[in-house]
């Protein structure tokens, strides 16, 4: 795991300027550079910032700035540099960084977390993150002490009122449904979701879904049951996307009154 940015106030040291804003992005392998710097420019990770007298700093500036600094705090390791520029071309996440856990808790004012996984995070941290409004989960899933008889004394995941987007994506482990249904209820204000390689037989029930969702993209679950029974019923869907794999059945089923608010 490659860590691209954590530019939250007080995240990597106290004397990190406020300016940086809280978002969170890991990446796997060498890393490079421009292309990343790209993406958090793209995703409003870093912007222009003034630097006085009038005069500002573009953002491609900033973001490099910021990149030194994680090199600086042995953060991450340079792999190739510019002879000429002396900038960064390449880079990964420092060897001790591999062996440990993230600790996400004081981050409170983070937007958005991408690539997030309960193997190199922890599940608790989520619930402090109650400015959270994208979230990426991308690996294992999986609570811990999950109480299976009680279903309603497992704590909430997700504190986030505002949080409008959630994405998973499970390449190597299974998501335990009951996992799934939990985070998912958690989550009622959601109005994206998206689920790749998460494979399950049959969507969560409609308690577990948000009647927010106006955009749903489902790709590699393998589901076994109709779908569109449970997502014609969703009032606020407005692009549904079917790729690959998602429907192992032979035949869909969409009734006259489904998606009534809707037009072909």
């Amino acid at each position: 795991m490659v860590i691209g940015q954590c530019l939250e106030e007080n995240a990597l040291t106290n004397d990190l300027t406020e300016h940086k804003k809280p978002k969170l992005l890991f990446k796997n392998s060498n890393k490079d550079t421009e292309r990343l710097i790209q993406l958090w420019v793209a995703n409003g990770i870093v912007s222009s910032k003034e630097e006085g007298h009038g005069e500002w700093e573009v953002a491609e500036d900033v973001a490099e700035h910021y990149l030194m600094e994680l090199a600086t705090r042995c953060m991450i390791q340079v792999r190739d540099m510019d002879p000429a520029t002396l900038k960064v071309k390449t880079f990964q996440l420092h060897d001790e960084m591999r062996k440990t856990k993230l600790k996400l808790g004081t981050l409170r004012n983070l937007l958005t977390l991408v690539n997030f996984n309960t193997k190199n995070c922890y599940l608790k941290d989520l619930s402090n993150m109650t400015n959270l409004r994208v979230l990426a989960i991308c690996g294992p899933f999986k609570i811990q002490g999950f109480n299976e008889k009680k279903l309603d004394k497992n704590p909430p995941i997700i504190q986030a009122k505002y949080l409008h987007t959630l994405s998973i994506s499970s390449f190597s482990e299974r998501i335990d449904p009951r996992h799934l249904n939990h985070l998912l209820s958690s989550c009622a204000s959601i109005c994206k979701l998206s689920l790749v390689h998460v494979k399950i037989s049959k969507l969560p029930e409609l308690c577990y879904l948000s009647y927010n969702h106006a955009y749903i993209h489902l790709e590699n679950c393998e589901l076994q049951e109709d779908p569109m029974p449970k997502l014609e019923q969703l009032p606020n869907l407005r692009v549904l996307e079917l790729c690959y794999d998602t429907f192992q059945g032979k035949e869909m089923f969409c009734s006259a009154q489904g998606f009534h608010s809707h037009s072909c």
